[in-house]
């Protein structure tokens, strides 16, 4: 397993929030117009100076103050939380998987673009599989990853996995 899974810490997924994403986007936009200016108006060292500010702010933003957007997912010793919201323990957790979802809507496309099958929209999705207490069957909780997040499914997996081996590991030695 890797070393970065502490079983006395919690393994988080940060998701980028729409503010920051702007911010940031404003930014590049910013040191985008600035470095137009340099190139086809006006060559004087303070434009270009400008524009590295720009470009370092939002630098400084995609990294530094990513680490301060909201929690998408964590996953400890106790089980699966999504957006501090208990999804599963370990006790009631039955299974995960990644699965790839594609747009089925074909009533939004035109003729020229379901000719075009490479052009169909893909999504990576997390299934996770829980049973409720007190209710028969299992149940799946979808968590759908939009590109704003700081760790890619697989990571994820590894992350359920690894807690959820411990449990069971801990549990038989407990018996």
């Amino acid at each position: 397993m890797p070393e970065e899974f502490d079983i006395n810490g919690s393994f988080e997924v940060r998701r980028m929030s729409s503010g920051s994403f702007a911010l940031i986007t404003l930014y590049f936009l910013v040191a985008f117009v600035l470095l137009t200016v340099y190139l086809f108006y006006n060559n004087s060292l303070i434009v270009i100076l400008c524009c590295l500010f720009f470009i370092g702010l939002g630098v400084y933003n995609a990294s530094i103050k990513h680490k301060n957007d909201d929690v998408f997912i964590e996953i400890d010793a106790t089980g699966i939380w999504v957006h501090s919201r208990e999804i599963s323990t370990w006790d009631n957790y039955k299974g995960s998987y990644v699965n790839i979802k594609y747009d089925s809507d074909y009533d939004n496309y035109t003729d020229r673009q379901l000719n075009n099958r490479n052009n169909r929209i893909m999504q990576r999705v997390i299934n996770i599989e829980f049973y409720k207490k007190g209710e028969s069957g299992y149940f799946i909780h979808q968590l759908l990853f939009n590109g704003s997040e700081d760790k890619v499914e697989d990571e994820v997996i590894d992350a359920i996995e690894f807690y959820y081996n411990h449990k069971r590991r801990s549990d038989r030695l407990r018996v």
